[in-house]
């Protein structure tokens, strides 16, 4: 699939009756939002999250002077670029993101970011143990509109590994040029045994799951 294909994908899903279906209820959910350099964001499920979770989440951001944002999927479908987000997330926006990989906050802040973090991933992992659908997560981070990164966190990783991934997300992110126009955010997962994190080659990905499908297609029609 090349880049054009892959847009004309996304335009095509944007403007289906399922994706336009549900514009109310995005704008509606959008109003819970908050906006600031100053702020994190939380896309989760209630559910798999409560709101004393939430709470607790803005009780320690507060002690950072950081503000919590929060964001409930409920309701939100996805088409099949799924495989290449977190369905839950933390997220920080371009001016965390840079204030805190280039050392203009201390270190209290991204500490505290990797609790509330760790604290979401605990969550997630209890309720996948018990769920059949995976509800997958990870922190999101930018260097400005153009340039973001989704950085998948395994629910197998350990608590340990996951403190060491976050802090190698935060250097992997401060190695990278801030696009000067928009690109798809970078989607990456961790190597436990090389302690590194993979960027994926999203149009190369679906490219072989889509050739994947038609020699699936083809067999079953023999």
């Amino acid at each position: 699939m090349e880049k054009d294909d892959l847009i004309k994908y996304l335009d095509d899903f944007m403007k289906s009756e399922i994706y336009l279906n549900q514009k109310e209820l995005l704008e509606e959910k959008q109003k819970t939002l908050k906006y600031g350099d100053n702020v994190v964001h939380i896309n989760y499920y209630d559910g798999v999250i409560t709101s004393d979770d939430l709470t607790l989440c803005s009780s320690l951001l507060k002690n950072a002077d950081i503000e919590l944002s929060s964001y409930d999927e409920n309701g939100v479908l996805y088409n099949s670029l799924e495989d290449y987000t977190n369905l839950m997330s933390v997220v920080l926006n371009d001016e965390l993101t840079k204030s805190i990989i280039f050392g203009v906050l201390g270190n209290f802040v991204w500490d505290t970011i990797k609790t509330i973090t760790k604290n979401v991933f605990n969550k997630v992992k209890e309720n996948n143990k018990s769920t059949k659908r995976e509800i997958t997560f990870g922190i999101h981070l930018s260097l400005n509109k153009n340039t973001g990164f989704k950085f998948r966190l395994n629910s197998k990783m350990s608590s340990e590994t996951i403190d060491k991934s976050l802090d190698h997300a935060k250097e992997f992110v401060k190695t990278q040029q801030p696009n000067e126009e928009y690109q798809l955010p970078i989607f990456l997962y961790y190597d436990n045994k090389n302690n590194v994190w993979i960027p994926v080659n999203i149009l190369e990905d679906i490219r072989k799951k889509k050739a994947k499908e038609k020699s699936l297609n083809r067999k079953k029609k023999k």
